[in-house]
This record gives structure tokens, sequence and C-alpha cells, in this order.
């Protein structure tokens, strides 16, 4: 996609991500993630026994778009998918090193990710392959504030622009308005020992 409208979405994509810190870790060509530091809204309970409070700081994913895999017409088929995988685990790897070395991570217990995907069977979907990764799904309770429905409008628009801008190919079957951005987690612990380590990390 090219012209005003990802002109757009590129100048507020750039502004976002200067606003909440969100930067590349690595000049590794292969990477595909960003990362940046923010706070936990609520309590969180991890199964390894990490426990954080609201107000913590939290390590934040986020995906370099620009870096993603381009999809074919008909969309992610297996080839696809491996590639990203691979890119994926490295990715990770990479960050387990970063965060291993970089003391701003010394009191971050633990690490988010929010992907957007549409209705409850991707949410599903994500709760299985986020397992496979080693991250996890906790379960969120109450009913989303007016605020926090407005919020969620407008990062689905902002996701949408993103996916035509880098993959528009991605949204090939899906409404905006349809999009959930579930959070998976993974502790620090748990990043390091299964990232940190070249002879461990599995997939």
């Amino acid at each position: 996609m090219r012209g005003p409208i990802a002109a757009a979405v590129l100048l507020i994509d750039r502004i976002l991500r200067k606003r909440h810190g969100i930067r590349e870790f690595t000049t590794d060509p292969d990477c595909v993630l960003r990362v940046a530091v923010g706070r936990a809204d609520r309590e969180i309970r991890l199964s390894d026994g990490t426990k954080l409070e609201s107000g913590d700081p939290v390590g934040e994913i986020h995906l370099w778009n620009e870096r993603i895999p381009k999809m074919r017409r008909r969309g992610p088929d297996i080839t696809w998918g491996l590639g990203f995988q691979r890119s994926l685990v490295k990715s990770l790897r990479l960050l387990a090193d970063y965060v291993r070395a970089s003391p701003e991570f010394d009191d971050v217990k633990a690490f988010r990710a929010r992907p957007g995907v549409k209705g409850r069977d991707g949410e599903a979907k994500v709760a299985r392959l986020a397992q496979r990764f080693g991250f996890e799904m906790p379960a969120t309770t109450g009913t989303p504030s007016l605020l926090e429905r407005l919020y969620r409008f407008f990062d689905n628009l902002y996701a949408t622009g993103l996916m035509l801008t880098f993959n528009p190919v991605s949204l090939k079957g899906r409404e905006f308005w349809c999009f959930s951005r579930p959070e998976i987690w993974i502790s620090r612990k748990g990043l390091l020992e299964r990232y940190g380590n070249s002879q461990n990390w599995q997939c």
C-alpha cells in the first residue's frame, strides 16, 4: 500500500513508537521484534509462580512490521508460516541475550505481547500457538469500561492501517471491528531459560 494513507499510518506509527519507547534492540536483519518497557495495569500471576502487581514494570514485545515476511495473494501458507516461525524464534533468542545484558530490564519480571486476532476462535488459536513458544494467556475478569472499548476501537483501526501498509493480504477475510488483542505473557525467567541458551531452546 502506498499513498497518503500509508504515509499517515507510518507517521502515526513513528510518533507512537517514540512516545512509548518502542525500539529496536539488535541490528540483526532477521529480527522481527521490537521492545519497550511498560507497566502492568492489573495483578498478573503466571504458571511458573511469577507475580506482578499493578504498576510493576513489564517488557512490551512488538512486531517489527517492516520485517514481517510478505504473504502471497492466497494468504499465509506453510512456507510463510515456517519462515516466520524461524524468524520469531531467532528474534526471541536475540531478545533474551539483550535482556540478560541490559540493566534496564533487571526489575522486569515478565514480558507481554498483544497480537491482533479475529474473534474467540482466533484467541483460542493464539493461546495454543503461544504455549508452543513458551507464552501463556492468563484469564481476564470483568467487563471492559467505555474508555477501554474506545481504546480498543482505535487500536483496531491503527492495527488495520499497519496491516494495509505492510502486509495487506493478512486482512483477507477479516473485519477490523472483529479484532481483539489478547495478552500473552512469558516470565523473564521463562524467556531466559527457553531462549537464552542456544543449546536449550526448542519450538
